[in-house]
């Protein structure tokens, strides 16, 4: 779908009048470029580093690297994701409003879009975690990469957290929306004492 496209063909579409992909898509691909960052300055901080005598420990870095790999990929599929929860959303409002499982439809939809890019939000955190590892060996220019990496991963988040709270706004659920607002909430708090930390 979207993540396949060329990255003209994505903004291209992301510009137009259609109604995805939208600010969660776009949140995605964000954090796939931060995440991005942070792998390739530890590569090139591994490659330099292993060189180095006497030689410096890295299975921590490697161990941050393959973990950024496997959230990059997943960041990527998040894109489509986040398209998929909001085609399910626009496809319950469309029902007929005679139908008795109508309000059902669209809660189930409104919580999958909310756990879709709650998930995806969570997945940031743990990012934030893992720059930390690379950012122990990180000096000189390289390391304003890693600025913007934590940058781009800040809007990546952000994104993630408003289209989550989007969906929850709209449920009639009280219970599920306030159990779900305060979960961003703690995630936002995490998230920034990883960015500190």
């Amino acid at each position: 779908m979207y993540a396949n496209k060329t990255i003209r063909q994505f903004i291209k579409e992301l510009s137009s009048d259609a109604p995805y992909p939208g600010g969660g898509s776009a949140a995605c691909l964000v954090s796939s470029a931060a995440v991005s960052l942070s792998l390739m300055v530890g590569k090139i901080l591994e490659k330099k580093k292993k060189k180095q005598t006497p030689p410096i420990p890295l299975e921590g870095l490697r161990a941050a690297l393959k973990e950024l790999e496997k959230i990059n990929r997943q960041s990527l599929q998040a894109i489509d994701g986040d398209v998929k929860a909001y085609q399910k959303v626009v496809k319950a409002y469309s029902l007929d409003k005679s139908r008795p499982d109508r309000t059902e439809k669209i809660e189930g939809s409104l919580r999958g879009g909310y756990l879709s890019q709650k998930n995806f939000a969570e997945l940031l955190v743990r990012a934030a975690q893992l720059q930390k590892e690379v950012s122990l060996l990180a000096q000189g220019s390289i390391a304003s990469d890693l600025v913007l990496s934590r940058h781009f991963l800040k809007a990546g988040f952000l994104g993630a957290c408003q289209t989550a709270r989007v969906n929850l706004e709209y449920m009639k659920n009280q219970e599920y929306k306030t159990q779900g607002l305060q979960t961003l909430e703690q995630m936002a708090a995490e998230f920034e004492r990883a960015l500190e930390s």
